[in-house]
């Protein structure tokens, strides 16, 4: 069985603990019994006095057959996977051994555990264990060195290649197989490793031959290892199946059939196509279930699994601190600590914050980062809050109304062969799921600064929104009213006078102190994506500039081209029809280049922000300037609908006197990490506390299984087809443990992988290293009390594969038990150290190997 064919014509080839009785009886022509039921205890004579541990080393065979299959000697194998297991656990005496075995001493036929030879090579070390040998690292290959130390310590599977078995059961003519190269490979490795004779070995051989049948192994990048696991359990299994032709067998209805009778049939049917050492140790069964939510339709299959992949408990979270700014001047602006999960997308944490500070909708609020007191950038709201640094200054801003969407780009017609949908800015395609909201506002960012005698220009403060209604975006005096009104947050004078008619006077009357500030306008970015930047963000250099655009000016110039406008069409007769000509549309295609007067009068066009560039393509709907080329001086100006459009923003040139009076020293003159304004209330100033002190939940092992039989509704995303209702449909999944193996391999979902970021846990998962009970969670089993202890799936931990690091690199790492001294080893590579089992657990452990405990024989034998 190969991993990659699954979804082929073959389903998914996973084995279990013990054989159906009606199973095809296929094997060699020498049994794995041949191997260890003769086995008695005996003495070993040596001249150490460690006492070693002994291991048959080869059995004799008979010929193979010309059938279909290979014959036994044995009528029948029921539990050959019973037999591994109890067999480690005795000393054994076998058959004459191979000579590829040194015994050192030891009886014929033996291997002993520490290789005492005199003309060992210079790297041995008298009455070194066998099997504690380093695996070198030939380039990023630690991936590959930490899952073959774990099945090194397999015990059955090393004591099956040690024996020489393999060669016995080579199948070269699988079309699924490797021609039976990596199975080779594999055995000469574990002889190597086992010979007792070096302490570390190049494992360049077995890294060529995986790599020639699967070219993602090939090079010396790294990969992961349980892919590594996979990829090789898989090759072993085609390259010694015993199944040399596969028959062909069809499933029969499974429709009013029990799950006793589905689960048989299913297995039988794997078994009939599926035979090896790898079916007879690492292969269980697993119920999978889905129920049609809308006409409750229930469908039931039994798969087989080489190994559990668990999900992880553990929704990662993310603490983010930011500055929340509620629109009304009147209510300060504070800080807030909130943690959320950090997959959480920028859009739902706009929802989260709008429910903690009663802001009406999420979509009322602006997510920006914010660096020396400017608008570095607006969050895109398919981001995930994780893309957000711990170091990261973030605001939110409120508005009374739906924030805009960005502009259309200017410049959106330039696709660059990315199609027009792809964006540079975010360098991706944007989702399609952003719900469209329409906005009848913009949103005007606003900036002050100092203007002093001699020209100099210095920022001060921190960026302030203005909402300012589209009706009213050609209303000059109303534009400078409502800015003055977001001033009057940080300002600790009166920013408004009182004017009366008569003896009356109220809040309408109250007017802007004038001459206070000159406003100006800072232009739209330049941007090549489909979609501009809704505000002007980034680091660029227009701050300082003394050339921007005045706003009263332009405003003023607009107005006028609008009351010439109004004469005019008082004046003329009704118009024709708008011709349709292409005269017409150039035309208008021209006029949407905004020319502005003040351009034309200096010869050049007004620089666009953050570039010494004159050119300025940001004019859609503005008045005024013209391009300086004498082709277009003759075309009359359009007037303009409004006096600033969205993307620009405004800059408040103040005298320093004024600005010292309206905000006070300490703020104008401010600069560095103090710059901004500094009166900012802090919402939840004991969070930090109170994180420190709440103890997270240890997530076990146990939870994860929960985790992983837990029925789950599946998303919109995967509909399931209904046989009955006969379309795709949403459904519940559950899935269920039916039988599992001798060897069980449980691999930690660590690592997820998603469209937009890829992402690690780094938790500790805790996990038993002795007599891990999973009798109850196997569904087969109906009443669990009253089964024998020796028949309990009880499990012991022998290995642990380890992963240290993140997503863009790491190391791996092996802890495993020696099945000869019962020590444990850590494995790093090359260097190899004795260590106490507790070693075994970390927050690094990526893959367990657990082996079934056995205190008697199987019966079979």
């Amino acid at each position: 069985m190969r991993t990659t064919d699954y979804n082929n014509k073959d389903p998914m080839e996973v084995p279990s603990p013990t054989a159906l009785d009606d199973q095809p009886k296929i094997a060699s022509s020498s049994t794995l019994e041949d191997v260890f039921d003769s086995t008695t205890d005996q003495e070993t004579a040596t001249t150490t006095t460690t006492t070693p541990v002994v291991v048959p080393a080869s059995t004799s065979t008979e010929d193979n057959n010309d059938s279909g299959h290979r014959s036994s000697d044995s009528s029948s194998i029921s539990s050959t996977s019973s037999l591994f297991a109890s067999s480690h656990n005795q000393t054994n005496t076998a058959t004459p051994a191979s000579p590829s075995f040194s015994t050192n001493g030891s009886s014929a036929g033996e291997l002993t555990l520490y290789n005492n030879s005199s003309n060992s090579s210079s790297n041995v070390t008298a009455n070194k264990p066998k099997g504690v040998c380093g695996l070198a690292n030939l380039g990023n290959t630690c991936y590959m060195n930490s899952a073959l130390q774990c099945l090194s310590n397999t015990p059955q599977l090393s004591k099956y290649f040690l024996a020489g078995k393999h060669k016995e059961e080579l199948n070269t003519e699988n079309p699924l197989g490797m021609k039976g190269h990596v199975a080779e490979a594999y055995g000469k490795l574990i002889e190597t490793l086992w010979s007792g004779k070096s302490s570390s070995t190049a494992p360049r051989e077995f890294k060529q031959t995986i790599g020639s049948f699967n070219h993602s192994f090939s090079g010396y990048l790294q990969h992961d290892s349980q892919e590594l696991l996979a990829f090789l359990l898989d090759g072993l299994h085609e390259d010694l199946n015993r199944i040399l032709s596969k028959p062909y067998r069809e499933l029969p209805d499974f429709d009013n059939m029990s799950d006793e009778e589905i689960a048989h049939e299913s297995w039988s049917y794997h078994k009939a196509r599926n035979d090896s050492i790898i079916v007879d140790l690492f292969q269980g069964q697993f119920k999978s279930r889905l129920t049609c939510n809308t006409c409750k339709k229930v469908s039931t299959t039994f798969d087989p699994f080489m190994y559990l992949s668990l999900p992880l408990p553990i929704q990662k979270k993310k603490l983010i601190k930011f500055i929340y700014v509620p629109y009304q001047p009147s209510t300060r602006p504070y800080q807030i600590s909130m943690e959320v999960p950090n997959k959480m997308t920028i859009d739902q944490f706009r929802d989260e914050v709008a429910e903690k500070t009663n802001s009406k909708i999420g979509a009322s609020l602006l997510v920006v980062e914010v660096f020396n007191a400017k608008i570095y950038k607006v969050l895109d709201l398919d981001d995930a809050v994780d893309t957000i640094g711990d170091n990261d200054e973030i605001y939110v801003y409120q508005f009374p109304g739906v924030v805009p969407k960005p502009p259309r780009s200017s410049y959106s017609n330039y696709s660059f062969g990315f199609g027009s949908s792809y964006t540079l800015r975010s360098g991706r395609i944007p989702s399609s799921s952003t719900q469209e909201r329409e906005s009848n506002m913009l949103v005007i960012p606003i900036y002050c600064r100092t203007v002093s005698e001699d020209g100099k220009r210095e920022l001060f403060g921190g960026p302030m929104m203005l909402s300012l209604p589209k009706a009213l975006a050609d209303k000059p005096d109303r534009i400078r009213r409502l800015v003055t009104h977001q001033l009057s947050r940080y300002a600790t004078v009166k920013l408004f006078e009182e004017t009366s008619t008569g003896d009356q006077v109220n809040q309408s009357q109250l007017q802007p102190r004038p001459n206070l500030f000159n406003m100006k306008i800072i232009p739209e970015e330049r941007s090549y994506s489909r979609e501009a930047n809704i505000i002007p963000t980034g680091l660029s250099t227009w701050f300082g500039r003394d050339d921007l655009e005045d706003f009263e000016e332009r405003a003023s110039k607009n107005q006028q081209l609008r009351d010439k406008e109004a004469a005019t069409a008082t004046n003329n007769s009704i118009k024709d029809d708008v011709s349709d000509s292409t005269d017409d549309v150039v035309s208008d295609v021209r006029r949407s280049w905004d020319k502005r007067e003040h351009g034309r009068k200096s010869g050049k066009m007004v620089a666009r922000r953050g570039s010494g560039s004159s050119f300025n393509p940001t004019a859609r709907h503005r008045s005024g300037s013209t391009s300086s080329s004498s082709d277009h001086d003759d075309e009359p100006e359009t007037a303009p609908k409004a006096d600033i459009v969205q993307g620009e923003g405004l800059i408040l040139d103040w005298p320093i006197k004024a600005a010292e009076e309206v905000f006070g020293s300490d703020v104008v003159h401010a600069r560095g990490s103090n710059a901004g304004w500094n009166n900012v209330d802090l919402l939840d100033e004991d969070m930090d506390q109170q994180d420190k002190s709440d103890k997270k939940k240890v997530v076990t092992l146990a939870d994860c299984l929960s985790e992983f039989t837990k029925e789950e509704l599946l998303s919109e995303e995967d509909l399931w087809y209904c046989p009955r209702c006969k379309e795709h449909q949403r459904a519940s999944k559950k899935f269920d443990l039916w039988r599992l193996p001798e060897i069980l391999v449980v691999h930690l979902k660590r690592f997820s992988h998603t469209r937009s970021w890829r992402d690690k846990i780094d938790d500790f998962i805790d996990f038993p290293l002795k007599e891990l009970d999973l009798t109850d969670r196997v569904l087969s089993i109906k009443n669990p009390d009253e089964i024998s202890k020796d028949e309990r799936y009880i499990y012991d931990l022998y290995g642990v594969d380890n992963h240290y690091g993140g997503m863009g690199g790491g190391h791996y790492t092996a802890c495993a038990q020696n099945w000869m001294d019962e020590k444990w080893y850590n494995f790093d590579d090359s260097h190899v150290s004795e260590v106490d089992e507790s070693n075994a657990k970390s927050r690094a452990a990526y893959l367990l190997f657990y082996k079934r405990r056995r205190q008697t024989p199987s019966p079979s034998l």
